[in-house]
This record gives C-alpha cells, sequence and structure tokens, in this order.
C-alpha cells in the first residue's frame, strides 16, 4: 500500500526532473526569490504598496523568508510551492503571461494567506515572482469544503 507521503515525494521528483535547467544540484540548495520578473499591470494592478496597505507585504516576507530555509523538492513535498505543468487555461486565469517572458515556463505559486498568493516560474532553485495575487486569480478553482 502506497502512503500519501510517497505519492507527493514522487510527484516532486517528477517535476522536480522536469524544471527548465534543473541539475541535480538546484534541488539541494535553498530556494531562492527573485522580482525581477514582477509585472503589476494585470488583474488588479497589484504592487508592494498596495499589498502593505492590505497589510500582506509583511507576510510575503516573512513567507519568502522561513521558504528560504528549505530546498525546492521540500517546498514543493511540504505543499508550500506548487509547480503546474503549464500557463493556466485563459478560463481559469485573469491573467496573461507578460511579452517578455514565455508560457513554455514551469509556472508556480505560493499561498501566502487566505486567498493570496504569489504566482511565477520556477528555474532550478529560483522562484521568479510575477504576479502579487491576493484574490487567487492566477489559477481559478472551485471552492472545496463548501
Amino acid at each position: 500500500m502506497h502512503r500519501k507521503g510517497d505519492r507527493l515525494k514522487a510527484k516532486a521528483r517528477k517535476n522536480s526532473s522536469s524544471l527548465a535547467g534543473s541539475s541535480t544540484g538546484c534541488f539541494k540548495s535553498p530556494v531562492v526569490f527573485s522580482f525581477r520578473s514582477l509585472d503589476s499591470s494585470q488583474h488588479l494592478k497589484e504592487t508592494f504598496e498596495c499589498w502593505e496597505k492590505e497589510k500582506l507585504l509583511v507576510k510575503l516576507l516573512n513567507k519568502i523568508r522561513a521558504v528560504s530555509q528549505k530546498t525546492m523538492s521540500e517546498a514543493m513535498i511540504d505543499r508550500i510551492i506548487k509547480i503546474y505543468d503549464s500557463f493556466p487555461p485563459k478560463d481559469k486565469t485573469a491573467y496573461s503571461v507578460p511579452n517578455y517572458l514565455s508560457e513554455e515556463l514551469q509556472w508556480a505559486s505560493m499561498h501566502l494567506q487566505g486567498k493570496a498568493v504569489i504566482a511565477g516560474h520556477v528555474v532550478e532553485n529560483i522562484f521568479y515572482i510575477v504576479f502579487l495575487d491576493r484574490e487567487h486569480k492566477f489559477w481559478k478553482s472551485k471552492k472545496k469544503n463548501t
């Protein structure tokens, strides 16, 4: 009988092997975050100032600090960072791929609190934050347990 943890580890290994430019060492290195690809022009045009007013900016920084202590494999196994097979379909997102990025990237998200998430793409152990998404519109999903 397979345990849930075994399935998660297998999925993390599968996803980690498919990450763009991945190498064995990158999943033993701590997660690093980059704001290089940040796009504040879509959906609610969310900025750091907006997140500060909503009291989300400090929570984001604390979460980044905590996740930076983990490897990408640990973050995926612990379900902190979710890796997607593709950019969300148009009917499942309020966003579009910025023209300076490729849809073919390894897209990912990380929950912050409540509906708030950050979304972006992952290359090796680097999470490039593209969207600040306080309404969970990067990949819309049905509510669970309601």
